[in-house]
């Protein structure tokens, strides 16, 4: 078997029960309060930038524009997000993260360092640099659109 199938297969064997782990670990953690895992992919994005438009959401989440505005008016409605005038363009509305979670998401990322701490603790530093390298890699291919892929 050539060297590339045979790294072809190895990952074929190794991803799923790395994807299981990391998809179990975010359900547990969107379960810590009353949020959907799509709903928490929601919170984190704002959490990360921020201010987002229901556009900006539509495109990060890769979901119809219907959808993620359905998705923003439910966590409106649950206080979770606020909207707000876009302070340097009045005629857009922006979303941002209410304080109540903010507070839950932080509390929540506490319990996800504790996680991510353990997961390292296995490897010597320099691996800890090569995994944390790789999956920064692989996220930049994923971001691509030019992969084709649905992320």
């Amino acid at each position: 078997m050539p060297k590339e199938d045979r790294n072809i297969q190895r990952l074929s064997e190794a991803f799923p029960p790395v994807m299981h782990f990391f998809h179990h670990m975010a359900g547990q953690v969107s379960k810590i309060g009353e949020y959907s895992l799509a709903q928490y992919r929601v919170l984190m994005l704002l959490h990360h930038h921020e201010r987002m438009t229901v556009g900006d959401l539509h495109h990060a989440l890769n979901t119809a524009q219907s959808t993620a505005s359905e998705m923003v008016n439910r966590l409106v409605k649950q206080g979770l997000v606020e909207r707000e005038r876009d302070p340097d363009d009045g005629r857009r509305t922006v979303l941002k993260l209410s304080p109540g979670a903010k507070k839950d998401l932080l509390n929540r990322m506490e319990a996800m360092t504790e996680v991510y701490r353990e997961i390292l603790r296995n490897f010597s530093r320099e691996e800890q640099e090569e995994l944390i390298h790789s999956l920064e890699e692989i996220a930049r291919i994923l971001n691509k659109k030019e992969t084709g892929l649905p992320y």
